[in-house]
C-alpha cells in the first residue's frame, strides 16, 4: 500500500480533507523528515465527523493508512492538542482566510 506521497504532501491532504494540521511522527518520538516519501495518498471520501475525538481520529483514519507512524495534531494556534479533544473544537479554532 506504499505510494510516492512526501509526508509533507501527505500532512497537507489531510489538513485539505479532515481541516487542521499535522506532523508525523517517528516510533522514536521524534517528527519525521518531510521529505521523506513512499507513502500512500490520504484518501477518504468524506471528511471525519465533528464528533470524532482526536484519539479516536488516530486510530480510526490515521494509523489505518500510515501504521508504523504516530501522528501529531495541533490547532490553530500551532499547539499540539491532547487526545480528548473533539475534531469540532479543534476545526474551530482555525480563522478562514479568504
Amino acid at each position: 500500500m506504499f505510494g510516492n506521497v512526501k509526508i509533507k504532501d501527505a500532512q497537507r491532504e489531510i489538513f485539505l480533507k479532515d481541516g487542521f494540521r499535522v506532523r508525523f511522527v517517528l516510533p522514536d518520538g521524534n517528527l519525521a523528515r518531510e521529505e521523506l516519501g513512499g507513502l500512500p495518498r490520504y484518501r477518504r471520501l468524506f471528511t471525519a465527523r465533528d464528533d470524532m475525538s482526536v484519539t479516536e481520529w488516530k486510530a480510526v483514519r490515521f494509523a489505518e493508512i500510515y501504521p508504523g507512524f504516530d501522528v501529531r495534531v495541533y490547532d490553530g494556534n500551532g499547539s499540539a492538542v491532547l487526545g480528548q479533544v473533539k475534531l469540532s473544537d479543534l476545526r474551530g479554532g482555525y480563522v478562514k482566510r479568504k
